[in-house]
């Protein structure tokens, strides 16, 4: 079962996708795209959540709402640097972000960012398999 969310920010369009790509001088991957083209943020509907060992709270949304994407990725680059080309685009109960990297080396990668140890753990080698990890009873 695909993971859809509810609440929702304002869906976003193609050319506002590309505006946000740009303003984080980052290319994430095609299926993060469609993702975000269909699903701007929001929350997993609780009929939806699973056993997963990753508890989402909520994912971020892209131009619209109080937390975007944009504002937390520039937050964070400029706490900690070397996360640049890591997209924050959920988080769980106790603040940790999952980013979703665009560097070469590890392109569509989903990562766990702990903020209070400064690290990262690799969790899944594409955003689809997170997204199945999600689903998964």
């Amino acid at each position: 079962m695909p993971v859809k969310l509810i609440e929702s920010e304002q869906p976003i369009s193609t050319s506002d996708f590309l505006e946000f790509t740009k303003s984080i001088n980052a290319h994430p991957t095609s299926e993060f795209t469609n993702f975000y083209l269909t699903n701007n943020g929001g929350f997993i509907d609780d009929k939806q959540h699973t056993e997963s060992e990753f508890l989402i709270n909520s994912f971020l949304s892209i131009k619209y709402g109080e937390a975007t994407i944009e504002n937390v990725y520039k937050q964070l680059v400029k706490s900690t640097p070397s996360l640049a080309g890591l997209i924050p685009f959920a988080y769980d109960d106790c603040g940790n972000l999952f980013l979703l990297s665009t560097n070469n080396d590890d392109n569509g990668r989903v990562y766990l960012w702990l903020p209070s140890e400064s690290e990262k753990f690799p969790i899944s080698d594409t955003f689809n398999s997170f997204l199945h990890i999600l689903s998964s009873t």
